[in-house]
């Protein structure tokens, strides 16, 4: 996969986050093997060497909609989406602050964008701009195949300001660990603050000095300061006594000495989408101050100080808890685990992997030739195939987490046997002779106990029966509500077999552009009428008729995929398979058996009648409106889930809603990853 980054004009010469952002990030990707090249956006780029396009700053859409145009590739956009309304509207210059209360969000960046082309501060890479921020920035944001806010709250953020309710992956920011991951040795930490940041209103580094003084704390100021904001690093310095040092500009390489000998970094800005100071300083395992403004409590949640900016005594109060509580480093090793860049890449891959489908520009041909889709994606490589006793092991392995002995039919439909099942017999009474494996009649487990799990299965199989005999009711029940298309059984019942408090899982296929009417009268009707049970009625997965394709390519993924039981309009649930054909790399002969009659595609009155109350835009405003309600209740909710667990197990976008909060697919996950361990199996 070849791709192309583009950021500001003005990245190098005047350095930010961003800059670090998209070279850290370009650099994680080449390294696993996706060619991913940085330009400026005032470069000329060579749009035909690249299969898609990466933009970063909505806040600059001037940027971007001369590439977008010229180039006619599949595009996302890395929004880090800062809003400095709070801070313009708090500036000492009264004219500022009332011009900018005035203009708004968008107005004041259309002013500043406009200053800084007037001053050759930056360039109008895109003449179109001049139409309008808020108008160019839609445009980006409408056209792009998906969007990869930093966090939730940005994400939010995104859908307030500008109505956006496309497709999204949260990339967090994250730290090179090849500088930040160890701790320097023969360094004493000491009580003394670090600001590492540039220098002017937005950061607060005024209030700080002052705060310092209180306190009486040396304070070191590290970067330089942003064009037009002279007066105020002049104003810092004129009130820095003898504890203040100033220093310009260094490479992150230096700033590890300086993070380990401070026991405070602090950064009490207005705004910080992260705060990437901040993020290397706590894997340096220094405490933190940082601002309640933007997006920092997703990231730093209860492990950091935070102040409001607005006040020299909320700043003050904050520095002086920091600096009296001794350092740990639990926030440096959540920092290592989640929040690096090599995984921030490796989710982006993910993203470019949604882009490009989304796009079409992967043909089915591409799909049916692993090599191919390897050199492509530069992941989400085919399970190397090795023996036939490993192809056998692999879902054995899987089925064992649930207790679930396989039968020997079973097991051949999921192992690529290609009609020789004469070996296939022969390599599985080997692993069985060789204690690998054990038997019980036709079934297989990895647990000795088989003749027991057997049984258990057996009784669940007898459980499931129940619950397919109720089944044509509720497929009914469900089919009548406004925009179904389409009804599957997911879970256990896909698998012929019922727990005792087990209950129905159905992945629903809706209407394109109405997914969230759907769900929502779906979800009201389980709430009223079945006073909540899931028993029969658990509606957890739906994706609309354009959004067929399920971008988590794992084996948990493969098998929910390759199960689907349609019970309603089978035609559209095989076009959900088709569309995921890279499940063929798992499972390459498999075949569905013992699907129930599905229910006949009857469309009622009553459902007819309510499609047609909520046409066109009226409809689509009604669709936002219960996403947005779902999402932010969601995002309440499980306020502790980080960002990237959250968007994997409660997916929310116009075409796809997921609620699985358990996070059963990365157990499950984790659980088989340790099995083919123990069997000394590679994935």
């Amino acid at each position: 996969m070849r791709v192309a980054l583009v950021s500001r004009s003005s990245m190098y010469s005047i350095q930010g986050g961003d800059t670090i952002q998209v070279l850290k990030t370009a650099e994680q990707l080449n390294k696993l093997g996706i060619q991913a090249d940085v330009f400026r956006a005032c470069e000329k780029i060579p749009y035909e060497k690249y299969d898609l396009m990466h933009y970063f700053n909505i806040i600059r859409p001037s940027d971007h909609l001369y590439h977008i145009k010229k180039s006619k590739k599949p595009y996302v956009v890395s929004t880090i989406f800062v809003d400095y309304t709070n801070f313009d509207r708090n500036r000492r210059n009264w004219i500022h602050k009332n011009m900018f209360s005035i203009l708004g969000q968008s107005g004041s960046e259309y002013l500043k964008n406009l200053y800084r082309f007037a001053n050759n501060q930056d360039i109008l890479v895109s003449p179109e701009y001049l139409m309008g921020h808020l108008r160019a920035s839609k445009m980006v944001l409408n056209n792009a195949s998906l969007i990869l806010p930093n966090s939730l709250s940005e994400h939010q953020r995104v859908m307030n300001s500008f109505g956006y309710s496309g497709a999204f992956q949260i990339v967090p920011n994250g730290v090179d660990t090849a500088i930040f991951g160890t701790l320097p040795q023969h360094v004493e930490r000491r009580d003394k603050v670090l600001c590492v940041a540039q220098i002017y209103g937005l950061k607060s580094q005024y209030s700080l000095i002052k705060a310092c003084k209180q306190l009486n704390v040396p304070v070191e100021f590290v970067g330089g300061t942003p064009p037009n904001h002279s007066q105020y690093y002049d104003l810092c310095k004129s009130i820095a006594g003898d504890n203040v040092k100033f220093t310009p500009f260094i490479p992150q390489e230096q700033l590890v000495k300086l993070y380990a000998e401070s026991k405070v970094h602090a950064l009490p800005s207005w705004f910080e989408t992260t705060g990437l100071s901040s993020l290397e300083a706590g894997a340096m395992g220094c405490n933190l101050v940082v601002g309640t403004g933007g997006d920092t409590r997703d990231y730093y949640k209860n492990d950091a100080w935070f102040c409001d900016p607005r006040e020299e005594k909320s700043i003050t109060q904050a520095l002086g808890k920091a600096l009296e509580s001794p350092n740990s480093n639990k926030l440096r090793e959540t920092i290592l685990s989640d929040y690096t860049w090599a995984r921030a890449a490796e989710i982006t891959v993910v993203a470019y992997q949604e882009a490009l489908n989304k796009s079409k520009l992967l043909d089915m041909e591409m799909f049916q030739n692993p090599e191919n889709k390897n050199a492509l994606m530069g992941t989400f490589p085919k399970p190397k195939s090795g023996s036939l006793g490993t192809m056998i092991l692999k879902p054995i392995s899987y089925f064992d987490i649930f207790d679930h002995p396989l039968r020997k039919d079973e097991i051949a439909n999921l192992c690529n046997v290609n009609g020789n099942y004469t070996e296939f017999e022969s390599e599985l009474k080997d692993l069985v002779l060789n204690k690998t494996c054990y038997s019980s009649g036709h079934f297989y487990s990895l647990k000795q106990n088989v003749s027991e799990l057997v049984a258990v299965r057996e009784k669940k199989q007898i459980e499931a029966q129940k619950y397919f005999l109720k089944l044509p009711f509720y497929a009914k029940l469900i089919r009548s509500f406004p925009f179904v298309r389409g009804v599957a059984i997911s879970g256990s019942l896909s698998k012929n077999i019922m727990y005792e408090d087990g209950d129905i899982d159905y992945f629903i296929i809706t209407a394109p552009g109405r997914l969230w009417i759907s769900r929502t009268l779906l979800v009201f009707f389980k709430k009223v009428f079945l006073l909540n049970s899931r028993k029969y009625f658990c509606i957890n997965y739906f994706v609309d008729e354009n959004n067929l394709r399920i971008v988590d390519e794992n084996i948990f993924t493969a098998i929910e995929i390759t199960h689907l039981m349609p019970i309603y309009n089978a035609p559209l649930v095989d076009r959900l398979k088709e569309a995921n054909s890279w499940t063929s790399y798992f499972f390459p002969d498999f075949k569905l058996s013992n699907v129930p009659d599905p229910v006949p595609q009857e469309k009622t009155c009553l459902k007819s009648c309510l499609e047609r109350l909520l046409p066109g835009k009226f409809g689509d405003r009604m669709d936002l409106f219960f996403m947005k309600l779902t999402f932010k209740r969601w995002v309440k909710k499980f306020k502790h889930f980080h960002s990237s667990k959250f968007e994997l197990t409660m997916r929310t976008n116009r075409g796809i809603s997921k609620h699985h909060p358990q996070d059963f697919q990365n157990k499950v996950l984790k659980e088989y990853q340790s099995r083919l361990k123990q069997l000394n199996i590679s994935e």
